[in-house]
């Protein structure tokens, strides 16, 4: 279970960095989205290929379990 929870930690840093890169920088968004959606509120969520998430999120991140 530590390993895990290490790697749920690390997804956690990585979408916090992915997320500051995209605030700082918006033209890389510009480039990707039409016009009507740039302005949007980034929602980071990390989805999960397994049973797991974390109801409420944890640090400002939601994590979410993918079910069929």
């Amino acid at each position: 279970m530590h390993r895990f929870d290490e790697e749920t930690a690390e997804n956690l840093e990585q979408i916090k960095r992915i997320v500051s890169g995209l605030k700082q920088h918006p033209d890389i968004l510009a480039k990707h989205l039409p016009e009507e959606d740039r302005d949007k509120e980034i929602v980071p969520c990390i989805l999960n290929a397994l049973p797991y998430s974390i109801p409420g999120g944890l640090d400002d991140v939601y994590f979410y379990d993918f079910r069929h």
